[in-house]
């Protein structure tokens, strides 16, 4: 028998009919450490005869005498309480694969093939609440309220139901679609001022990279949609508008308001329409068409500036002159032996010892100083920016 400090013996007595769950104790050398993790029974009272007690036995008399006798709930013990129950949906139909988490916590577990649930609530948190969700449903958050049964019933969500998407031969309501497919709005985008559309894609879609590769106005972003698949082929997905396979740099050219939605097509179902080229995933764009009724005029002006931010010193015309002239006449004092300044460019055998002596053109004579100030000067960075 284990024992605590020197004359301390814990002795636990627990009875075996109102326990659902498995005893586990780890006993060391100097402590006694008992981790019970146990469901009580409907009526939650343990015969008094049966709880568990810490005695400390008496030198004198040789007897142990009751000190401290706690409810189950002290000296270490772990109570979970264990919350069931069933999911329907409207129809009282049970719903699989339901989630059913404990707010705010890591607890959770799904509902079995016939929407049953049960779920270990620590007793502290009995009074919190659970979330309910599922794919195509509305999510639920009911409180526990220390109820050991909660029946639940889900409503569809019809508008993510009802939502017309585009598929690679027409178009269906989501609710009958079962390819991995994403849709962006472009209502969700239209005010984003940007200046590619592609850009507005970045974190709309779930699983879709957009990434920035040029800092020029207006250039298209490396899109991926499964990934990197390939080191020497592309990785960029199939772009279709309106039927028709463009590049991606019709993004470039698209006006988000002429666009009224972008889907994303992830799964194998795009390769089984397009074939290879789909492998990387297909993004369709169904552009704006005409419609009966009063002609509506809309019109979006966006402006912006560059403006570098530091332009660089550069010579002028003489100054260019002057630095070529003093150049080639040092280079050929100091490699040809006897060498003059006044040698003209005719006994400098080396093209690097010569410089423009109007030999070519009369007006380029480096010589000449009124021939050098009125070279012309002229500084593309100020034609440029």
């Amino acid at each position: 028998i284990p024992t605590i400090g020197k004359q301390h013996i814990l002795f636990l007595t627990i009875n075996p009919l109102f326990m659902r769950k498995k005893l586990s104790c780890l006993l060391s050398f100097s402590m006694a450490v008992c981790s019970l993790q146990a469901q009580l029974a409907t009526d939650q009272q343990l015969a008094a005869s049966h709880r568990p007690e810490f005695r400390k036995l008496n030198p004198a008399t040789g007897t142990r005498d009751v000190t401290s006798p706690f409810n189950g709930r002290s000296a270490g013990l772990v109570i979970n309480k264990l919350v069931s129950g069933n999911v329907t949906d409207d129809a009282q139909r049970p719903l699989s694969g339901v989630s059913v988490t404990l707010i705010n916590s890591s607890i959770g577990t799904t509902t079995d093939v016939s929407g049953r649930y049960s779920l270990s609530i620590p007793d502290d948190r009995i009074n919190d609440s659970l979330v309910f969700s599922s794919v195509g449903y509305e999510d639920k958050t009911v409180a526990i309220g220390g109820q050991e049964t909660l029946n639940i019933t889900l409503s569809q969500n019809i508008n993510s139901l009802n939502q017309v998407v585009v598929v690679g031969y027409g178009t269906q309501k989501r609710v009958a679609v079962t390819a991995a497919i994403s849709s962006v709005a472009m209502k969700e985008i239209k005010d984003m001022p940007v200046s590619n559309v592609a850009t507005a894609l970045q974190g709309k879609v779930p699983g879709v990279v957009v990434q920035q590769n040029s800092g020029a106005p207006g250039s298209t972003p490396a899109i991926k949609v499964r990934g990197l698949g390939s080191i020497s082929a592309g990785n960029s997905p199939l772009i279709v508008v309106d039927g028709n396979i463009v590049s991606p740099a019709i993004f470039g050219l698209l006006n988000s308001n002429e666009i009224v939605s972008m889907d994303v097509l992830k799964d194998a179902s795009s390769t089984a329409i397009y074939g290879s080229r789909g492998s990387n995933g297909v993004i369709i764009v169904t552009t704006r068409r005409g419609k009966s009724g009063r002609t509506n005029i809309n019109l979006d002006v966006y402006g912006g500036f560059q403006e570098v931010t530091k332009k660089i010193d550069l010579l002028n015309s003489a100054e260019m002159a002057e630095l070529s002239k003093e150049a080639a006449n040092n280079a050929y004092l100091d490699n040809v032996p006897g060498a003059k300044i006044t040698d003209p460019n005719s006994m400098r055998s080396v093209l690097r010892y010569r410089y423009p002596r109007g030999e070519v053109f009369p007006w380029l004579n480096f010589d000449d100083p009124q021939k050098i100030a009125e070279l012309p000067d002229y500084d593309l960075q100020d034609l440029i920016f």
